[in-house]
């Protein structure tokens, strides 16, 4: 990014002889086929000209163009506007169609309008400065919850101090030493300032030769068998066996060229390096994973220094802490424990000797807020959204109970109403044939009177 510095060794780009290139940019080393190099600092192209490992050079770099940043900003502004507009509409009540918004008056749907305007109006947890809300580079919220933008101001900010509009957006942290980066945080990491203390330092697989391979070469052809694996503590590791043959003459650039050139070849982490005329080895990872054998068919001596002897290297990881708690130490990663308020942050460093490292300020941008408040909202599991679905899902399954209740209830009085229907007719019929007789009875009492 704008204001960076890297230092950069070139070993031994191609010359006369197609041979590839290793360069170091700080701590990372490459193996290139080309000295044209334009994927290892993101905008800028390296043309390695000359070889000279004993003269690192120290590239800076410069403010550029800005309006992409710009752009993309207008761009998430616009999405942003879009998503509280299509919230305010879920919600808001037309008297002259008072069907229209079947989601008005939720309060889940104004919650997550209301958490995302805090997000976008609040200062950055964690961010220190002179900018540290979107009002202050330009970007302000009308009274609909909308946001706006200052052309003049946004402009200026972004061409003056881009990285500080850099960090209102994303999740950034900020070592105080140079030798520990920040590599990135979870949902769980909260904003704040972290203490790292390394006990004992990540370590790359290496072998260092003590024999100078002077300007005749090596004095005979010579075979070197190898092994690499970058799953040493797995029960079952992969292995991966080869062999790398050296010719009689072979000078120290030579050696190296056919190293590197069957450690690509082999896609392994390995790389060979000139160490003033002696042959050095080493991964390009760290960690208890990372670990090579090597054997010559030859002994040491005027030869790649390596011997007949089966030489065996491995890394270690790194051991230390992240706010005063054991951290989970991988390879040269240190990564935050559930629990602390560092959970889920991830640094890495390259240190060399045991100490503290200073402290990790960590912020959470706007971008990084949103994105995690949309995860939690939209989680299908327990996300804000899959919570309310379940609450009226249970009320309908409540409804949908009762209605079942009452139905049955109802089928239950209807059958009872049946029945005493039924014992009502039959008591009917029963009364209507007494009658009868009755009546046929006292329709005969006149004549016996008159017979008499």
């Amino acid at each position: 990014s704008v204001g960076d510095t890297f230092r950069v060794d070139v070993f031994n780009p191609a010359f006369s002889e197609p041979k590839d290139a290793v360069v170091r940019v700080d701590s990372l080393t490459l193996i290139k086929e080309t000295n044209t190099i334009y994927d290892v600092i993101d905008g800028v192209t390296l043309n390695l000209l000359t070889a000279d490992p004993t003269t690192p050079n120290t590239i800076t770099v410069a403010q550029g163009d800005v309006s992409a940043t710009k752009t993309s900003i207008e761009e998430f502004v616009a999405a942003y506007n879009t998503v509280i507009g299509d919230l305010y509409g879920a919600f808001y009540f037309d008297p002259d169609n008072p069907t229209d918004s079947p989601l008005r008056g939720d309060y889940t749907v104004r919650g997550i309008q209301s958490r995302l305007k805090n997000i976008v109006v609040g200062s950055i947890p964690g961010l220190e400065g002179d900018y540290t809300t979107l009002y202050q580079a330009g970007i302000s919220v009308d009274n609909t919850g909308r946001l706006s933008i200052d052309d003049g101001k946004l402009s200026s900010v972004l061409n003056t101090d881009p990285l500080s509009v850099m960090k209102l957006f994303i999740d950034y942290g900020t070592p105080t030493d140079n030798a520990v980066t920040f590599e990135g945080k979870t949902i769980a990491t909260k904003a704040g300032k972290y203490s790292v203390y390394v006990y004992s330092p990540p370590q790359q697989a290496a072998f260092e030769s003590s024999e100078l391979i002077g300007g005749g070469g090596i004095a005979e052809d010579e075979t070197l068998t190898f092994t690499f694996t970058d799953e040493a503590t797995e029960t079952v590791p992969t292995v991966k066996a080869f062999a790398v043959n050296l010719s009689s003459g072979d000078s120290i650039t030579n050696v190296i060229s056919k190293l590197n050139s069957k450690f690509k070849a082999e896609n392994i982490g390995l790389v060979a390096t000139n160490n003033e005329g002696m042959l050095k080895i080493s991964t390009s990872d760290y960690g208890d994973d990372i670990k090579f054998t090597v054997v010559s068919d030859k002994d040491a001596a005027n030869q790649s220094g390596i011997g007949t002897s089966m030489l065996t290297r491995t890394g270690a990881d790194i051991v230390g802490t992240i706010n005063g708690h054991a951290a989970i130490g991988k390879g040269k990663y240190l990564t935050g424990i559930t629990g602390f308020d560092e959970a889920g942050l991830r640094i890495s460093t390259t240190a060399t000797t045991s100490g503290g490292r200073g402290y990790v300020s960590v912020s959470a941008g706007i971008a990084g807020q949103l994105s995690d408040h949309l995860d939690y909202v939209t989680n299908p599991f327990k996300g804000t959204i899959a919570s309310r679905n379940d609450t009226l899902q249970d009320v309908i399954d409540d409804i949908e109970r009762q209605i079942e209740t009452k139905e049955k209830r109802l089928e239950i009085m209807e059958e009872s109403l049946r029945k005493q229907f039924v014992n009502l007719e039959i008591l009917l019929s029963s009364m209507q044939s007494q009658m009868e007789y009755l009546t046929t009875q006292l329709n005969g009492l006149p004549q016996l009177h008159m017979n008499s």
